[in-house]
């Protein structure tokens, strides 16, 4: 015997729902609910250096100050100038202290 699929219209459909939304508690009766949150998650800090100022001419003292590194992490870093035939300028190693502060 075969069997023929008839095209599914928007009210079947509909009908369907409504018994599917009947049969999960949501036709009438006690009115008890659950909410449950999903978990939540810090995501962990990134580390970072702020300079002070943040431009100026030659001769300018800078301040770098890093937070969120990891204790006892070792920092350095690089300045390169907006003159590609000035020499960058490497700093010495930092080591970051326990709270992950470094001040440069």
């Amino acid at each position: 015997m075969r069997s023929r699929l008839r095209p599914v219209t928007a009210a079947a459909v509909f009908a369907f729902a409504g018994v599917a939304v009947a049969a999960c508690g949501g036709g009438g009766g006690s009115k008890a609910t659950t909410t449950t949150s999903p978990p939540t998650t810090t995501p962990k800090p990134v580390a970072n250096i702020v300079i002070r100022p943040p431009q100026g001419p030659v001769g300018t003292t800078f301040t770098l100050i890093g937070t969120n590194f990891k204790p006892g992490e070792t920092v350095t870093f690089q300045i390169l100038f907006p003159d590609p035939s000035h020499p960058a300028f490497q700093g010495q190693p930092h080591k970051a202290t326990p709270d992950g502060a470094v001040a440069l």
